[in-house]
């Protein structure tokens, strides 16, 4: 785990990254920038999920560049996801490209009433909106569905991918995280799978309700 002195132009360069982040926020769901060269160079990125008011997003970034701050301050690279953002800093390319990792697999788990039938339910559900996401006409990269499997269960997906990367990759980025999904008859779970280009958040819950907000930060 790299740490990085305080007054050194790698962390000022951190700064500068953090501060731009902070501002482009209220204007757009979806952004890269960088600061400094060779190896002091930092690229910073952020996006949020794109059903996402601009208050709301800058409001995500905000608490995630706040919580950078507090835990992250001497690190070399570090990344937050939110239910509604994903941002980082890192001294990697981030733009244009497909990254897998680092990733975050987040699940409770609980049982589930129907398990003869679940699975083929989750399965279509996610190839549905993995198809929806998929779209060449859907700029965005982001879907969702749901389908119920008793009078009172249902089953909800989110797939969204980072818009700057390809469809393929965008696929490609999809399916690993559904891949991290674990195999499961009996019992089901509220799931975030996640990586810096794609996030897939799944959930066996009552009709139509969606999953609670997490964070988890990563440190390098």
């Amino acid at each position: 785990m790299d740490n990085v002195s305080a007054d050194g132009a790698y962390h000022d360069n951190i700064i500068s990254v953090l501060d731009k982040l902070t501002n482009q926020s209220s204007i757009s769901r979806f952004f890269n920038t960088s600061s400094g060269d060779g190896l002091d160079r930092v690229n910073g990125q952020y996006y949020c999920r794109p059903d996402l008011d601009l208050k709301s997003c800058k409001s995500c970034v905000s608490t995630a560049l706040t919580l950078f701050d507090q835990v992250c301050s001497n690190k070399k690279q570090a990344i937050v996801w939110y239910q509604q953002c994903m941002v980082q800093y890192t001294n990697r390319t981030v733009t244009a490209t497909l990254q897998t990792e680092p990733s975050n697999e987040y699940g409770s788990y609980f049982n589930v009433s129907r398990p003869d039938i679940f699975p083929d339910i989750r399965n279509k559900t996610l190839d549905d909106v993995i198809a929806k996401a998929l779209m060449p006409e859907n700029t965005d990269r982001f879907a969702t569905g749901n389908d119920t499997f008793t009078n009172w269960e249902g089953f909800y997906a989110m797939v969204w991918c980072i818009p700057d990367i390809m469809l393929d990759e965008c696929k490609t980025c999809l399916d690993t995280a559904v891949s991290r999904i674990p195999e499961g008859v009996e019992i089901d779970y509220v799931l975030f799978s996640d990586s810096p280009a794609a996030v897939t958040e799944i959930a066996a819950s009552s009709v139509e309700s969606t999953p609670p907000a997490i964070s988890v930060v990563k440190l390098n």
